[in-house]
C-alpha cells in the first residue's frame, strides 16, 4: 500500500464526555483500533483533530520502522488531502503520499 492510503484508513472513532471536578468536561476521542492513539481536550472538535494528527504521526512512525500498520476497514478514496497535511505542518508528507510502503522506511524521521 502506499501512504495515501494508509492515511485514508476509516478508524473506529469513539469520543466520549468525561467530568473532571478540576477541569470540569473533558472529551476524549480514540481511535480503538491504534494503540496509543487517543487525545483529551475541551472541545469535541479540537479532540478529532488532534486524534487525527495523531494517527497520522502513528502511521508515520511505524511506516518508518517497517512495523505492521493495524486495519480491518480497506482505505477510503483520497480522505486526506495535501492541503490538509500542509495546514497541519505535514507538508513533508505530501511529496511522499504515493510513495509504497517499502519505500518509506527510513523516509519518515521527521515530519515538518
Amino acid at each position: 500500500m502506499i501512504l495515501r492510503e494508509y492515511l485514508s484508513i476509516p478508524y473506529l472513532l469513539h469520543v466520549t464526555s468525561i467530568y473532571d471536578e478540576n477541569e470540569g468536561w473533558i472529551r476524549k476521542a480514540s481511535f480503538p483500533e491504534l494503540p496509543y492513539c487517543s487525545v483529551e481536550h475541551f472541545s469535541t472538535l479540537e479532540a478529532i483533530e488532534q486524534l487525527e494528527k495523531l494517527k497520522i504521526e502513528l502511521i508515520c512512525k511505524k511506516l518508518n520502522l517497517g512495523e505492521p500498520i493495524p486495519y480491518s476497514n480497506p482505505p477510503l478514496n483520497d480522505t486526506i488531502t495535501e492541503e490538509q497535511l500542509q495546514r497541519w505542518g505535514y507538508g513533508r508528507l505530501v511529496m511522499l503520499l504515493d510513495e509504497d510502503e517499502r519505500r518509506l522506511k527510513g523516509k519518515l524521521n521527521t515530519l515538518n
